[in-house]
């Protein structure tokens, strides 16, 4: 659980997080986003 926390904030150098507008990933770690009604949803993959 601490390395997902430290890779979701980037603070991985072997693993860097990459965002675009339908997912995060950092590592072994991915976070599907989507757009609900009066804002967004992230839910790991």
């Amino acid at each position: 659980m601490l390395a997902d926390i430290w890779q979701r904030f980037g603070l991985d150098p072997a693993s860097p997080m990459t965002v675009s507008a339908s997912q995060i990933s950092a590592g072994s770690l991915i976070l599907n986003v989507s757009e609900i009604a009066g804002g967004h949803q992230v839910q790991r993959a």
